[in-house]
């Protein structure tokens, strides 16, 4: 079960990153929103599965660290599980050991014992999946560009700064630069309840704008939350069956969040169903390994 969850994991992983211009065999997810800050927090854990995976990204990250938002990072990385964050913290220690600034560093994550070479790596902002990077490269990298992406490619068109925390930056920022843009005229607003919420003045022309008509936006860091906790049940399947209804517990919660966010049916709620739950677990990752 471990093998083929990893498997999926990594079939994923390959095509999301295909996406972003990295040279892979299979590109299933071009009706996705690509999102490059979330698939870097949670992809060196699957690669640490895969060498040539591993060494792509870091190509990817160093040839393209000026598109990245390294405070979303910062933002996305808080809470992360430990091994997540400490493979993310290779990676990063590596990047900054070649000479690449600014990355999100941990104290105590040493660089990968071998590091990659730096080479040119492509990023095909044309096309459709790319629309976040497109608009930083008109508003700039940061939080402004991928709120007006987040209001441009999501159908509730009525946000508050709650609704975008997602995003990994904080509600107050999120909150300051929205009033900003509706300042500008570039969004209108409402008070909701005990929050004011936006939404874009003539979305159809920002939609066309950032080239997103066919584009489904996606959570990624959902979808790393979801492969995480897959492939920690898998790893539970050699053990014996009472340690493994132990673990299933522990995970399902945070896969049917997961799931929730994702628009998956929730997972099996039978307390003595591990056996079941990695099943399930397995079926849905090898469907977003396929884009369904």
């Amino acid at each position: 079960m471990m093998n083929e969850s990893t498997s999926a994991a990594l079939d994923l992983a390959w095509s999301l990153w295909g996406e972003l211009g990295v040279p892979s065999a299979a590109r299933r997810h071009s009706h996705w929103l690509a999102d490059p800050e979330p698939l870097l927090v949670w992809t060196p854990l699957v690669a640490e599965h895969d060498a040539r995976l591993r060494d792509e990204i870091f190509r990817w990250g160093h040839a393209h660290a000026d598109r990245l938002s390294m405070t979303r990072l910062r933002g996305l990385l808080h809470e992360r599980p430990t091994n997540v964050a400490a493979s993310f913290g290779g990676l990063a220690a590596t990047l900054a050991e070649a000479g690449s600034k600014g990355w999100p560093q941990q104290t105590g994550i040493p660089p990968w014992p071998r590091r990659p070479k730096p080479r040119r790596s492509p990023c095909p902002v044309d096309r459709p999946a790319l629309a976040a990077l497109r608009l930083r490269a008109l508003a700039g990298v940061g939080a402004r560009a991928d709120l007006l992406t987040a209001l441009a490619t999501h159908s509730e068109s009525w946000r508050s700064a709650r609704d975008l925390e997602w995003l990994g930056y904080t509600k107050r920022s999120i909150a300051r630069l929205l009033e900003e843009l509706n300042e500008a005229g570039y969004l209108r607003r409402r008070a909701q309840r005990n929050s004011m919420q936006y939404t874009l003045v003539n979305r159809p022309l920002w939609t066309r704008l950032a080239g997103v008509d066919n584009v489904v936006p996606i959570d990624i860091a959902a979808v790393g939350s979801f492969v995480h906790h897959v492939l920690t049940v898998a790893q539970s399947s050699a053990k014996p069956i009472a340690v493994r209804r132990v673990d299933a517990v522990r995970q399902r919660a945070a896969l049917e969040q997961a799931a929730s966010l994702l628009e998956l049916p929730s997972p099996p709620s039978d307390d003595d169903a591990a056996t079941d739950l990695m099943q399930w677990g397995l079926l849905h990752l090898k469907r977003l390994a396929h884009g369904a």
